[in-house]
């Protein structure tokens, strides 16, 4: 969002704005979710299942997340919504 707000004030608007905002940020957003992965990916090699699936859960959020955060939070946001 703060490179949103960012391309904003350069004056792109609307969809143009979350583009250059995605271009700006993705790359924290996926080296984080990255190093938070290889963290819990630990996890997975545990001989307790429970643990092993706790694992395996946190690895599918942070893939929802990646995929949230660099393309449905801009379709949302970059949304024309339509007045009736």
């Amino acid at each position: 969002v703060f490179g949103v707000r960012r391309a904003q004030r350069d004056g792109k608007k609307g969809w143009s704005a979350w583009v250059t905002g995605r271009e700006e940020q993705w790359r924290g957003i996926v080296y984080s979710d990255v190093i938070f992965a290889a963290g819990f990916a630990i996890f997975v090699l545990s001989d307790f299942p429970p643990t092993q699936r706790f694992g395996l859960v946190v690895l599918a959020g942070l893939i929802i997340d990646i995929l949230a955060n660099l393309f449905v939070l801009p379709l949302l946001g970059g949304a024309q919504w339509k007045k009736k």
